[in-house]
């Protein structure tokens, strides 16, 4: 289980931050033969898909990941349903589709997902909620390095460091 403060910093993240955690993730974990690409921008057709990687596994190659930084509103099964609807014009053909959204796990919309298909096929589409992003970040030391540098300026780390400092009897450093 994750801890409080990294469920808050996820929460804190906008939509790029999100997606360069969830490619940074994609990369360190399935360690594609050509990096994953996070694909357009705003306001541009992405065909459902946010991140885009090529495995190296010749059953499921495409996989495609949506991601949903939804901190103060739902990801409902209808917002699940147009994204997994127009993923299935992403070119090349997804063989995997993930949706991660910033909200908590949804017993209903995880069923949900699980029951969809992905071009006619079962268990090809998941969803990565805020708890499970969560974990997945904790047991990786470079995401929690990147989640901190996104979500943390410099001045803060030096004002925490300062402050533990006094706490541990120590003066801080006053050239650092």
């Amino acid at each position: 289980m994750a801890s409080n403060l990294i469920n808050s910093w996820l929460n804190s993240l906008d939509s790029e931050m999100l997606e360069e955690l969830v490619l940074l993730h994609v990369n360190d974990k399935h360690q594609p033969e050509l990096e994953a690409q996070r694909i357009g921008v705003s306001d541009q057709i992405q065909n459902g898909v946010d991140v885009y990687v090529h495995a190296r596994r010749p059953d499921l190659a495409h996989w495609g990941y949506q991601c949903k930084a939804y901190a103060r509103s739902k990801l409902t099964t209808a917002i699940f349903d147009k994204e997994l609807k127009l993923c299935h014009e992403f070119d090349p053909p997804l063989d995997y589709y993930c949706s991660v959204t910033l909200n908590s796990r949804d017993a209903r919309l995880q069923q949900h997902a699980r029951n969809a298909c992905l071009h006619g096929k079962t268990n090809r589409v998941s969803i990565i909620a805020l708890e499970d992003l969560a974990s997945i970040v904790q047991a990786s030391p470079m995401l929690k390095k990147h989640l901190i540098d996104f979500v943390m300026h410099p001045s803060d780390v030096r004002v925490i460091g300062e402050y533990l400092g006094l706490i541990n009897g120590t003066m801080p450093s006053l050239t650092a």
